[in-house]
């Protein structure tokens, strides 16, 4: 998937956090993912930021999630939506794709089913680029969606997608085919030539043509969604001798490598998978992996080809649990020297023995990290962002020492700045209540500008102030703004929009709901009362925050 901006709604911190995680971890790397806690959030966010996708909940504290959509889209008509709920509701269902949204999943969220409608909604922008770009030339229309759809089809297959069939990858291979192969081309920007380094689409463009050129039509040669790899393909031989399809596949890449080197002679790395006789994923998992092999190497001893066969076949594990378990000693007793070297020793235990696999190791040591921050009350996600959780950063790594220098330096954040200075979830609460008693009427204060502001995760601080003041966080805000829209009315003559502002509210009408459902009346009979009858009519029908609500409650 191209670089996009996500926006997340669901009022539940939870939910929010669990979908989060989900996209961070889901292998699709995004520009920027941001959260709102309610619609009018959301809006706020749409107006300034515009992003590409929208996720919502269909139940909001303030609005329906579609009537969030109808808002949204009016304010960015190609905005991509999808829709999830707690509610398998027909009428919800039906109303969404009314709305073009491209999926409606139920919660609690799978990871098969969040990445499905990612997919979706790709698909979807794929399609409104190519009517805003194409001219109204038929064909030219034609040929492009026929080149996307390949894309689509392609970028399913390799990830393993369930719901995608392989017929749908079978159709662009002949019945001839008998033995199968995948191949990655990567580059590294900073050593091409000055015209690949300006214009990479030429590269790729270049690319592709020689490979099917070499290759005989025997290749599906596609642009990859991963910056820095160029091409991803697909290619077969129709000998039904093993022997012969591996001489000659392995003889199309040797020839588009020195292809390659003659126009390029630094900077392109090709892997490849195994031959196999029958074609499926695992192909492209096995050419991932061959192109993390050039972490095995040093920059300058890279051979022409990354093979998957050069993985080791036997491998001594023993020693490289053992390495594991210490750095999860060391990081359980927060001692950040014994973190590093068991890091280093982590990282160049891949260099000794590569087919341990370094993006497992990565993903391993980075849960591990999210592990720990998590029982000392913080999140890393914002931090981190998707390309640590997922492994993809690696991608953008040239080797073990770049690799483990900014692993380092992200360990060193952490560990120097983080969580010494937040341990105490006491003290966090107590200072979370003081901000919130100063600040409750900034329009900006929420869990998440909290969370934020205190580095922790919004789901744990979200949960210790509900158990500590017997009230979350959201709440707890609307009725400080409530209760002090309350004597505004009745100690003033300020307008009730005016009034609305000053309590931190930025719709009006948002605020005159909340202020109906707290005090059982509208905000000018609440005033008219409290003046016809000082006393009666200025006490809230649900808890206030002035009662009883102090440092010292336990929850």
């Amino acid at each position: 998937m191209a670089a996009t901006r996500m926006l997340i709604v669901d009022d539940e911190d939870l939910a929010r956090e669990n979908v989060l995680f989900q996209l961070s971890a889901s292998g699709i790397n995004f520009t920027w993912i941001m959260e709102a806690a309610s619609g009018e959030e959301a809006l706020d966010i749409i107006k300034t930021n515009r992003p590409d996708f929208l996720i919502t909940d269909i139940k909001l504290e303030d609005m329906n999630g579609l009537t969030l959509i109808e808002k949204a889209r009016a304010l960015q008509p190609r905005l991509i939506c999808g829709v999830i709920s707690g509610y398998a509701n027909f009428e919800y269902a039906q109303k969404a794709c009314r709305l073009q949204a491209v999926d409606y999943v139920l919660k609690p969220v799978k990871s098969e089913a969040l990445i499905l409608m990612l997919q979706k909604m790709q698909s979807a922008r794929n399609r409104l680029e190519l009517v805003e770009d194409l001219s109204a030339d038929k064909y030219q229309l034609t040929s492009r969606l026929d080149e996307k759809r390949l894309q689509e089809d392609m970028t399913a297959f390799v990830r393993g997608n369930q719901l995608a069939e392989l017929s749908e990858i079978k159709k662009y291979v002949p019945a001839s085919a008998c033995y199968f192969q995948m191949s990655i081309i990567r580059a590294d920007k900073e050593q091409l030539p000055p015209a690949f380094r300006q214009d990479l689409n030429l590269l790729r463009f270049s690319i592709r043509n020689l490979m099917t050129e070499i290759c005989a039509n025997q290749c599906i040669p596609v642009n990859s969604q991963d910056s820095r790899n160029m091409v991803l393909a697909l290619l077969w031989d129709s000998s039904a001798e093993q022997e012969t399809a591996c001489l000659r596949l392995t003889k199309n890449l040797v020839r588009l490598r020195q292809a390659i080197a003659q126009c390029a002679p630094a900077g392109v790395i090709i892997s490849s998978s195994a031959i196999h006789r029958t074609l499926s994923s695992s192909i492209f998992l096995e050419a991932v992996q061959a192109l993390d092999l050039r972490y095995a190497y040093a920059p300058e001893a890279l051979p022409p080809i990354l093979s998957f066969s050069s993985y080791a076949a036997d491998l001594s594990l023993p020693a490289f649990v053992q390495d594991r378990q210490v750095f999860r000693d060391s990081l359980a007793e927060l001692n950040l020297p014994q973190i590093q070297r068991s890091l280093s020793t982590l990282l160049l235990r891949y260099r000794q023995q590569p087919a341990l696999g370094i993006r497992e190791a990565y993903t391993d040591i980075v849960r591990e990290l999210i592990t720990i921050c998590y029982k000392n009350g913080l999140t890393i996600l914002p931090l981190l962002g998707c390309e640590h959780v997922n492994g993809s950063v690696l991608n953008d790594c040239r080797d073990l020492l770049t690799l483990q220098q900014g692993l380092s330096k992200l360990i060193d954040t952490i560990f120097q700045h983080w969580i010494p200075e937040r341990q105490d979830i006491h003290f966090i609460l107590s200072q979370v209540k003081q901000t919130l008693d100063r600040d409750f009427n900034s329009p900006d204060m929420s869990t998440g500008e909290l969370a934020q502001r205190f580095c922790v995760s919004p789901a744990y601080l979200s949960a210790m102030f509900k158990k500590r003041y017997d009230i979350n966080i959201s709440k707890y805000i609307i009725a400080r703004r409530l209760t002090y829209a309350g004597r505004l009315l009745t100690d003033t003559d300020l307008p009730v929009t005016r009034i609305s502002g000053l309590c931190g509210f930025n719709h009006a009408s948002y605020f005159m709901r909340q202020f109906k459902d707290f005090y059982q009346q509208t905000p000018n009979e609440f005033r008219a009362a409290s003046r016809s009858q000082p006393g009666q009519g200025t006490g809230p029908a649900k808890h206030s925050p002035d009662s009883g609500v102090t440092d010292g409650q336990a929850g």
